[in-house]
C-alpha cells in the first residue's frame, strides 16, 4: 500500500490516464476513492466525513482483519467457473474490499480505479462488496488502461452482498485498449426488501470482452436492475451478457441494453431471467443500432419459468438511424455527422440508470465524445 496522504500525490503517469478515463480525482466529490495499478493497491482513503460507515481495502489486507471473510469468498463466484477464475483463484494480486455498514446512507460515491499501467501486464483480481443492512450508496468502478500500453489481460472476480433493506447502485466503466482481453466474473446476492442496480458503460475499443453477472433475488421483494451502454467500434469483439435469477416471494428485475455498433465489430448482447418465485416480475429488453454494413449484432433473449405466479417478458430491437430525424435535424443547421452525433448521444441516454449528479456529468462528457466520433 502506498503512503501518499492525498490522492494528488500519485504518480502523475497515472492522474492524467484517470482523468482521461473520466475518473474525478477530487476527494472532496468523494465518499471514498481506491486505486489499483497493475498488481499493487497504491491508494486507499475513506472522507473523514465517512469513517465510521465505510471500510475499503485491499482484499488481501481484509483477509487478514477478518478471518470470516475466508468462508465468503467464492461462494457467488465459483472458482472453478472457467479458466479465468482459477487463474485468479491460484494468483491474484488483490482488489477492493469495501463494507457499507448498516444503515449508512452515503451521499457521496466511492470511487475506485483499476488500471493497466505497464505494457503486456495480465490483471488478476477479487474485489467483494458487502453492503449493510439498511444501507444506501453508489459506486463508480472505472478500469482503465494507459494509451500507451497497448497490451494487456484484466480477469477480475467481483463478489456483492446487498443486505437487508439496502441499496446499491453500482456503476462500472470500461476505457481499455484495442489489444485487450478482458473477463469480468461477478455474483451478486440481493436480499429481503432490497435493490441493486448496475451499470455497465464501455465506449472504447477493446480486443475481446466477455462478461455475464449473475444476480440472485433470494428476499422478499428483492429487485435487480442491470443495465448497459455499450459502443463497439474498431474491430472490437463483446459478449455482454446479464442473467438474473428471481428466488424470492414478489422479486424483479429489469435488463436493459443500449448498443451503437460499427467499423466490423462484433456484439453478441445475451439477457436471462429465470423465474423461480410466486408473484416474480422480469422484463428484459435490448436496443441496438448499426452504423455501417460492417457490424454484426446478435441479441439472444432467453426466459425461463418454474413457477406458474411468474410473469417474465422481452423485446429486442435491431435497426439503423432514422433517416427522416437525420434530414430533421440538417434542415435545422446541423450538418450529417453532427446530426448522427446528435441521435446517438440521445440513444445512449444514461438518466435511466439512477446516477447521482456528479457520475451521470462524468459518463456524459465521455458519451458526448463518443457521439462526436460517430
Amino acid at each position: 500500500m502506498s503512503n501518499n496522504k492525498n490522492l494528488t500525490e500519485l504518480p502523475h503517469r497515472i492522474l492524467e490516464e484517470a482523468m482521461r478515463a473520466g475518473v474525478n480525482v477530487s476527494e472532496s466529490d468523494a465518499s471514498g476513492v481506491f486505486f489499483h495499478v497493475d498488481q499493487k493497491t497504491i491508494y486507499s482513503k475513506i472522507s473523514q466525513n465517512f469513517k465510521d460507515q465505510l471500510e475499503m481495502m485491499d482484499t488481501k489486507d481484509a483477509l487478514e482483519k477478518y478471518p470470516w471473510l475466508k468462508e465468503r469468498m467464492w461462494t457467488l463466484v465459483n472458482k472453478d467457473k472457467d479458466e479465468y477464475t482459477q487463474e485468479v483463484a491460484e494468483s491474484w494480486s488483490g482488489g477492493y474490499f469495501i463494507h457499507i455498514k448498516p444503515g449508512a446512507e452515503i451521499d457521496l460515491p466511492l470511487q475506485s480505479c483499476l488500471m493497466l499501467n505497464e505494457e503486456n501486464t495480465k490483471q488478476r483480481i477479487h474485489n467483494i462488496i458487502i453492503a449493510g443492512k439498511g444501507s444506501n450508496t453508489q459506486i463508480l468502478t472505472t478500469c482503465v488502461q494507459h494509451h500507451e500500453a497497448k497490451l494487456g489481460a484484466h480477469f477480475g472476480v467481483s463478489e456483492i452482498w446487498v443486505e437487508d433493506n439496502a441499496k446499491l447502485t453500482f456503476t462500472m466503466v470500461h476505457q481499455w485498449a484495442p489489444e485487450t482481453l478482458v473477463r469480468p466474473r461477478t455474483g451478486i446476492q440481493i436480499a429481503s426488501n432490497s435493490e441493486f442496480i448496475s451499470n455497465y458503460i464501455c465506449l472504447t475499443p477493446a480486443k475481446d470482452v466477455q462478461m455475464s453477472p449473475l444476480a440472485t433475488c433470494n428476499g422478499l421483494n428483492s429487485k435487480a436492475i442491470l443495465n448497459n451502454v455499450l459502443y463497439v467500434h474498431n474491430d472490437s469483439v463483446m459478449d455482454i451478457g446479464s442473467e438474473v435469477e428471481l428466488k424470492g416471494h414478489g422479486s424483479v428485475t429489469e435488463l436493459n441494453t443500449r448498443a451503437v455498433i460499427r467499423s466490423n465489430s462484433y456484439l453478441v448482447s445475451r439477457g436471462t431471467i429465470c423465474g423461480n418465485s410466486e408473484k416474480c416480475r422480469g422484463h428484459l429488453e435490448c436496443r441496438g443500432i448499426l452504423l455501417d454494413n460492417e457490424a454484426f449484432l446478435e441479441a439472444i433473449p432467453i426466459l425461463s419459468a418454474t413457477n406458474s405466479g411468474a410473469e417474465l417478458s422481452h423485446e429486442a430491437a435491431i435497426g439503423k438511424l432514422n433517416e427522416e430525424e437525420i434530414v430533421y435535424l440538417m434542415s435545422r443547421g446541423l450538418n450529417r455527422d453532427e446530426s448522427v452525433g446528435v441521435l446517438v448521444r440521445g440513444f445512449m441516454d444514461v438518466s435511466m440508470m439512477g446516477l447521482s449528479k456528479d457520475i451521470k456529468k462524468n459518463i456524459e462528457s465521455i458519451i458526448d465524445l463518443v457521439a462526436e466520433a460517430s
